[in-house]
């Protein structure tokens, strides 16, 4: 019997140690089991603080030569360039008449009958489909129509014009100081 009796202490002691790793198994699966999918959100953000605007604005000297009746027209001025990664359009104008041979005025009073002015001019650009009477900017503003270029357009500015009323003096000079524009660009909102 005491052959018997340890025999059944063997068998009890690997059903105990069977039972115990059966449980500890029957635990871990719980524990580490199959994972469940989770959802998370990795946000990218991209920093614009770096990026510039680059628009090449026409800066060469233009040279209008007018007909027998004082008129220039299809003149080309140069062409606007953005380089930009975004839209640009042009936020303000500014017509410098210092030191000019001329009287720049407004095609208004331009052609009004009772224009006497010597020296007179006129003289308007042509930019993007927006058509800009240049007498308007002599104090810097904002365009009154829309000048926008988009990211890597190419755009031709052209002048129009006529003087009107020149003196013997004024008709002597081969070349005559007219205006200087100032373009100042933005980036479209």
């Amino acid at each position: 019997m005491t052959k018997t009796s340890r025999f059944n202490y063997i068998k009890r002691g690997l059903v105990g140690v069977c039972a115990a790793t059966m449980l500890t198994g029957l635990c871990a699966g719980t524990a580490f089991g199959a994972a469940t999918d989770v959802a998370n959100e990795t946000p990218v953000t991209v920093n614009t603080q770096a990026i510039n605007i680059s628009v090449t604005v026409p800066t060469a000297t233009v040279s209008a030569v007018v007909d027998a009746g004082g008129a220039f027209a299809d003149v080309a001025g140069g062409n606007f360039v953005n380089n930009s990664v975004c839209g640009v359009h042009v936020s303000n104008v500014e017509v410098k008449t210092a030191g000019s041979s001329f009287t720049l005025q407004t095609a208004a009073d331009f052609i009004a009958g009772s224009n006497t002015t010597e020296n007179a001019a006129k003289l308007s650009a042509s930019v993007a489909g927006a058509e800009l009477d240049m007498a308007d900017y002599t104090t810097k503003k904002a365009p009154t129509a829309d000048v926008k270029f988009a990211s890597g357009a190419t755009q031709a500015l052209k002048f129009s014009g006529a003087v009107k009323n020149l003196t013997g003096a004024t008709m002597n000079e081969e070349a005559l100081t007219f205006v200087s524009v100032a373009w100042t660009v933005a980036a479209d909102a």
